[in-house]
C-alpha cells in the first residue's frame, strides 16, 4: 500500500496529462476500451491507497494549452458517457493561453462547460483556473450557459521556491500566504479551493487556515515550466527549434525524459521528469503542517513517469520511448 500522511475528505484521479498521454496520442478509445483502462488505473491506485473510490475525475491541462485544445469531441464523448455511468464529480484544468491560442482556448473552453451528462445536468461542476483571466473566462461562459460551476486556485498560481537540489528544501517551509482580506476577496471571486504542491517535506500551511479548503496534489511536484518546449522541436529544422509558443504535432505524448541529479548538500540522488515543457520532482511522502488538506489530487504516476526513479543510475538524461532528442 502507498503510505500518504493525509486523511482528507475525498481523492480525485488527476487525468491532465496523463489523460493525453495514455489516452490521446493514438486513435480516440472507444466507449470499452476507455472503460477497461479507467477500470485497471482506478483498481490499481485505489488498492495501493486503501480507498473505496476516486469520487472526482481531473480533466484538461494545467501546463499545455495545446494539449486542451486537443481534447476532441470525439473523446470527450467518450469520457461524458464513462463519469456519467460512474457518477463521478469532474473537474475542468484550464490553463494559461498564449496569444497564439487564445482563440481556440477560449472556443474549447466554452463548448467544454456547455457540455451535459446523459441526464441533463452538466459535465463539469468545478473550474481549475491558473490564471486570472482564465478564471474570468470559465465564470464568463459558466454564465452564459447556466452551469454553476465552483472555482478553484490553480497550481500554476502558486509561486514558491521548489528545487529539491537546494538544502533549503530539506526543511520545513511556507506556501504563498492568503490573509483574511485576500481569502474574503477570493471567496467573492468565486473560489472554494486552494491547490498545493508538495514543494519540500514538510509544508507549514499554517498561514492558510483563515483561508480557503486546500487540495494537496501527489505524488509529483511541479517544479517549473515555461512556454518553450523542447519536444516540439524535435524533428524541425535547427534555426526553428526552442521558440516560445510554437507549433508541434503533441510530440510529449511519445517522449518522456528523465534527469538524475543530486542534492547539494546531502548529495543524496534526486530524479526529474520532463513532460513536454513542464518539469516534476516525486515527493509522496510530503507532510503539511497546519491546514490539513480537504482533498488530495493523485496523478497515477505509473501512466505519466513509468521510471521516474530507474534503478540502475542513467546518466544524465535517459529517455523513455525509444527516441533520443539529440
Amino acid at each position: 500500500m502507498t503510505e500518504v500522511p493525509h486523511q482528507p475528505a475525498e481523492y480525485a484521479l488527476n487525468l491532465c496529462e496523463v489523460g493525453h498521454q495514455a489516452f490521446f496520442s493514438t486513435t480516440p478509445p472507444t466507449e470499452a476500451s476507455f472503460t477497461q483502462a479507467m477500470t485497471s488505473i482506478c483498481t490499481t491506485w485505489q488498492n495501493r491507497l486503501g480507498i473505496e473510490c476516486f469520487p472526482r475525475i481531473y480533466l484538461g491541462s494545467y501546463f499545455c494549452d495545446r494539449l486542451f485544445a486537443s481534447m476532441s469531441e470525439s473523446f470527450m464523448d467518450v469520457f461524458s458517457t464513462y463519469v456519467s455511468n460512474a457518477g463521478t464529480a469532474c473537474t475542468l484544468v484550464v490553463p494559461l493561453f498564449s496569444q497564439n491560442m487564445l482563440q481556440a482556448g477560449k472556443k474549447r473552453l466554452a463548448a467544454l462547460l456547455e457540455r451535459t451528462r446523459e441526464d441533463g445536468t452538466f459535465l463539469f461542476d468545478e473550474v481549475v483556473a491558473n490564471d486570472p483571466a482564465t478564471a474570468q473566462f470559465a465564470q464568463q461562459y459558466a454564465q452564459a450557459s447556466g452551469n454553476p460551476v465552483r472555482l478553484a486556485y490553480g497550481r500554476m498560481m502558486a509561486k514558491t521556491t521548489r528545487d529539491p537540489r537546494h538544502s533549503v528544501l530539506e526543511e520545513t517551509a511556507q506556501p504563498y500566504a492568503v490573509d483574511a482580506e485576500q481569502a474574503a476577496y477570493l471567496r467573492e471571486q468565486g473560489y472554494t479551493l486552494l491547490e498545493c504542491d508538495p514543494f519540500a517535506p514538510v509544508v507549514d500551511t499554517s498561514a492558510l487556515e483563515n483561508a480557503l479548503p486546500l487540495a494537496l496534489h501527489l505524488p509529483h511536484c511541479l517544479m517549473t515550466t515555461g512556454h518553450v518546449c523542447e519536444a516540439a522541436g524535435t524533428n524541425l529544422d535547427p534555426t526553428q527549434k526552442f521558440r516560445p509558443c510554437g507549433p508541434c504535432q503533441q510530440e510529449c505524448l511519445r517522449n518522456i525524459q528523465v534527469y538524475e541529479s543530486f542534492n547539494l548538500q546531502t548529495e543524496a540522488p534526486v530524479y526529474f521528469t520532463r513532460l513536454g515543457r513542464t518539469i516534476f520532482f516525486e515527493n509522496p511522502g510530503c507532510a503539511l503542517q497546519g491546514q490539513q488538506p480537504q482533498r488530495i489530487i493523485w496523478t497515477p504516476a505509473d501512466y505519466l513517469f513509468p521510471a521516474a526513479q530507474p534503478a540502475q543510475p542513467v546518466g544524465q538524461a535517459a529517455l523513455l520511448g525509444g527516441q533520443s532528442w539529440e
